[in-house]
Parts: structure tokens; sequence; C-alpha cells
């Protein structure tokens, strides 16, 4: 995808260390991160540092929020990739997301103690300024509230 884009527009792709990386391959701009446990704050640190080191305009996600929710995000716009039953236009589904949300009381005392607001429910991770929605063009409303886009 990046090699498709203008050269002067620069991308950067980056992949947890392991089979994600491997399928990414080796576009321009690659970068790998250390494939540290997820959902900790030494994964978050090292998403921060390539952040603090890339520099980036736009973020734009496609893991499972879990993974990030310790990330402080700066102030560029974030685009979410995902699919619409994990969101709030989903409806009330319970997911694997919502579960583990439940199984994981402590993370908001440490979205807390790294100055991140408390996580409300599970769709909310998957909240963004643009939320794209990867899914075949039947199972997502023809009508999306902002910030949603099928």
């Amino acid at each position: 995808m990046a090699d498709a884009l203008p050269a002067d527009i620069d991308v950067t792709f980056a992949a947890v260390d392991g089979p994600a990386a491997a399928l990414v391959g080796r576009p321009r701009g690659h970068v790998v991160i250390p494939a540290l446990p997820r959902e900790s704050e030494a994964f978050a640190d090292s998403v921060e540092q390539l952040i603090e080191t890339v520099r980036p305009d736009l973020i734009c996600l496609d893991a499972n929020p879990f993974n990030t929710a310790l990330v402080r995000l700066p102030s560029v716009p974030v685009v979410m990739l995902t699919n619409w039953f994990l969101t709030a236009v989903g409806g009330d589904v319970e997911t694997w997301q919502t579960d583990r949300l439940r199984a994981l009381p402590r993370m908001n005392e440490r979205r807390v103690a790294r100055g991140l607001a408390p996580i409300g429910d599970a769709k909310s991770l998957y909240l963004a300024d643009d939320v794209l929605l990867c899914d075949p063009v039947g199972l997502v409303p023809a009508t999306l509230p902002e910030p949603f886009r099928a």
C-alpha cells in the first residue's frame, strides 16, 4: 500500500515482532515494535517511543485496542480500522472484548496512573477521529453517524 502512494508521502508501518511483522513484509518505512507483553506499560512505552521518533501526522490503528489501551497517543488524528459489531453502532453485542474488559478491572487504574481517561466500556476502545468499518456492505447499516465510515 505504501509503495502505491506518491514518493513525497512518508509512510511508516509498525508491526509487533512476530507473525504480524512477517505479514506486513518490508515496505518502505517499515519498523518493528519489540515483542513485549501486550497490555503492559513496557509495551506502551515502546510504542510511545516509536511515535516520538517517527512524529506522525496521522496514526492508523488496525490492532486489538487492548494492546494500545495504555499508550498515550499524541494530538494527531487517529483512524481506527475495525468491524462494525465491535463499535457502538454495532449494537449491544457481547464479544470477547466486552468479556476481556470485565476481566481486567485494574486496566482503568493503570490508565489513570499514566494520565489517561478510564475506559467506560469495551466499545469505546474503538472510537477515534475516524472509524473505518471493514465489513461486507450488507452487514453495515447504510446510514452511519460520525465518525463511522464503511
